[in-house]
């Protein structure tokens, strides 16, 4: 078993606190540290050798402990009508700056609504695995979207070149997703023609009003008609 710390010294709920009282001898080597590996420590919490409880009973008695500050009930996730507004607004917004960034030149933007919905597909697949990274659930969503990878291809006119990928933000403001997107890839400073942009958004909306954004940005290079 691995752990994603270093060491543990204490740990607690809301009833008690714990000190770990699990140490290596110091005198193993020079400079080692003596906190025991949490991957082999024991957890627990009713052996006295190995945990030392901070709230005695006496302290119990006195009412403790006490909370220092007030509980507000979390907020629910935001509903799915409210999430596709925002997706709505994002995927408004970066076409019409998208539009402005190319001045004179045509620009299309999400007209092959069959491949926008493939787009939105694997960005269900990256946001289940993102929530379960260790599970069978994301291992599936894994395999999906490899799948998917190789099925898309299929999916573009022959002799077309693509190129665009998945970015994910923790916030859902237009203007901050609008402003990072041009500025950390160079679609929109292509001055071909006949080029195919591509804005599929997905928002997924967690207690406490949390907002997972998933935007899949590229841009389709389509053959030329007369070749």
């Amino acid at each position: 078993m691995t752990t994603p710390y270093a060491q543990i010294e204490v740990l607690f709920n809301h009833k008690q606190l714990y000190a770990s009282k699990q140490y290596y001898d110091p005198t193993l080597r020079k400079g080692a540290t003596n906190q025991l590996d949490p991957a082999i420590m024991t957890y627990d919490f009713e052996d006295e050798n190995a945990w030392e409880g901070f709230l005695t009973t006496g302290m119990r008695a006195e009412g403790k402990p006490v909370c220092f500050y007030t509980p507000r009930r979390v907020s629910p996730k935001a509903a799915k009508d409210r999430l596709r507004t925002m997706e709505q607004a994002i995927e408004g917004e970066i076409k019409a700056q998208l539009k402005m960034a190319r001045g004179a030149l045509p620009t299309s933007v999400n007209t092959m609504k069959e491949f926008i919905g493939e787009l939105q597909q694997m960005l269900e697949y990256q946001e289940t695995q993102k929530v379960n990274p260790a599970n069978d659930v994301g291992d599936q969503a894994k395999k999906n979207a490899a799948s998917w990878t190789r099925q898309v291809k299929g999916k573009v006119p022959a002799g077309s070149r693509f190129k665009g990928r998945p970015f994910n933000f923790t916030y859902s403001d237009v203007k901050r997703i609008r402003k990072f997107l041009l500025q950390n890839t160079d679609y929109a400073a292509s001055r071909e023609d006949g080029l195919e942009f591509f804005v599929a958004v997905k928002c997924f909306g967690y207690a406490g009003g949390v907002v997972s954004t998933w935007i899949y940005y590229g841009v389709l290079d389509k053959p030329d008609k007369d070749d």
